[in-house]
């Protein structure tokens, strides 16, 4: 991005866009850059006179110069780009995991749905644990067939 002061701002009028309705501003700066930049407010966040950086989205003989100004500067290294995180390698198998899990939880309760116990909690989830494990050895093995 380019840092610059601003010398005028000229209203362009408004248009309806996907999140509401923009507006739009021919912007000159001191650096002798001119071109248009969009506002969600009829009053853009800058004025004459202030120091702000901009950035030339687009610049093409039909549309003209597309600027994108901010304020504040932009963090050193420029903006990143997305980066998607790393996939971890577990991951199909924390999710059969996660959903034996779940069957067996399900099937267990289903179970004692009517009877009345007074078992405690540690028996339960071992119960459980001990039902999914079987039910994720059953699945392997027939994902392996």
């Amino acid at each position: 991005m380019t840092q610059a002061q601003i010398e005028s701002i000229q209203g362009k009028g408004d248009w309806k866009g996907q999140h509401g309705t923009m507006y739009t501003f021919e912007v000159s700066f001191n650096d002798g850059t001119t071109g248009e930049a969009n506002s969600k407010t009829p009053e853009p966040p800058y004025k004459v006179g202030d120091d702000v950086y901009y950035e030339v989205k687009s610049d093409n003989e039909r549309w003209g110069k597309k600027l994108k100004i901010s304020k504040t500067a932009p963090p050193p290294g420029g903006f990143q780009q997305f980066q998607p995180a790393k996939q971890d390698p577990d991951k199909d198998k924390k999710m059969i995991r996660g959903m034996c899990f779940k069957v067996a939880g399900m099937s267990w309760a289903c179970n004692y749905k009517h009877k009345q116990f007074e078992l405690p909690h540690e028996v339960m989830v071992k119960d459980v644990i001990m039902l999914a494990k079987k039910y994720e050895t059953a699945y392997n093995a027939w994902m392996e067939e």
